[in-house]
């Protein structure tokens, strides 16, 4: 784990943590929960993504770092920590340090950091226009 808080500790933000629960029976015990929320918070990320399962939501909310994960776990299995800062699948996603991911309620996704800018402005053009046609559906 002294590698993971070293890169955090070193990396500038925002920083978005990756983990993949790689064991044999996948989901058996959560990939992370409100202690290892609290100390990534305290590094600095400000969202957490688990190809895997979670534990104590309630502690992790009240930690504030938004975590998304594909279950709930009661418990814990061995944490074994298999590399840092290397290309891995994540939610079918195929990321590596420095990539742009973009999460919400509804999912997760990857933004080419040669399209970001470009992909900003074309959200806050649809923005505009849902915005438009909402208010014309609430008008009388």
């Amino acid at each position: 784990m002294n590698e993971l808080w070293k890169v955090l500790k070193d990396t500038e933000g925002p920083v978005v943590t990756l983990l993949k629960d790689i064991d044999s029976n996948p989901g058996r015990g959560a990939s992370t929960g409100d202690g290892m929320s609290r100390n990534q918070k305290f590094y600095g990320v400000v969202g957490c993504i688990v190809d895997g399962t979670v534990r104590d939501v309630p502690g992790i909310k009240k930690v504030g770092l938004p975590v998304m994960g594909w279950g709930t776990v009661p418990g814990h299995g061995p944490f074994l920590l298999h590399s840092v800062n290397k290309p891995l699948v994540i939610c079918d996603m195929e990321v590596s340090a420095g990539d742009i991911i973009f999460a919400d309620l509804d999912g997760c996704c990857k933004v080419p950091v040669s399209h970001a800018e470009e992909i900003v402005a074309c959200a806050g053009e649809i923005r505009r226009w849902e915005s438009e046609v909402f208010e014309y559906f609430r008008s009388p």
